[in-house]
């Protein structure tokens, strides 16, 4: 893509299966192709594990490569505001930036924005309550745009405590307890098969 050329984010909720995202990622470049100034959309859901901006299939980015300068008639902020009203309706948070500028931010601050604040302390529900309450009071400011707070999906947990002296008259040494557990609840893997 050449300078005139944009990304457009799209974050789910974590969790979401791949077919889901791609369902709402290829709604999003079918309404995408309306704007007249747009020339071509590539996508990708997701990012390998490996990739150092790691990213689960809840996000795709679209990368939009404009028409040349010569034939685009509006300005950076109304093609923006454009496509931020055709996609509004989505199931998705949007972003839009340059795709240089989301890595440096994301390398910058863990998050792909130019701004990003960051609320600390132990408990997550008024920790959310307060990014709500930030979230709205930071919506009045003129100007803010593709504001969010971060997707997070409280993982369920087992806490297991063992009666050593239970396991001990039964003659079971403790982490064979834990271990069993862990596999009954994870799975176990076995072997790892490369084809081709």
């Amino acid at each position: 893509f050449n300078e005139g050329s944009m990304t457009v984010t799209l974050r789910l909720d974590p969790g979401v299966t791949l077919a889901e995202s791609v369902q709402v990622a290829t709604q999003a470049e079918l309404l995408l192709r309306a704007v007249p100034e747009i020339a071509q959309i590539g996508r990708r859901s997701g990012r390998a594990e490996l990739d150092e901006h790691a990213e689960g299939v809840h996000v795709s980015e679209l990368d939009v490569g404009l028409k040349p300068s010569s034939e685009i008639t509006r300005s950076m902020d109304e093609i923006n505001a454009d496509i931020r009203s055709r996609l509004i309706n989505l199931p998705a948070a949007i972003g839009i930036g340059q795709p240089i500028s989301h890595r440096i931010d994301h390398m910058l601050s863990g998050v792909r924005s130019q701004i990003a604040i960051k609320i600390f302390g132990e408990d997550l529900d008024t920790l959310r309550g307060q990014a709500d309450v930030l979230r709205a009071r930071l919506a009045a400011i003129p100007g803010v745009a593709d504001l969010e707070i971060e997707k997070q999906v409280l993982a369920p947990q087992i806490k297991v405590r063992v009666d050593y002296a239970a396991a001990a008259r039964y003659g079971v040494p403790a982490p064979q307890i834990l271990s069993t557990l862990q596999a009954l609840v994870e799975g176990e893997k076995v072997t790892q098969i490369v084809e081709g």
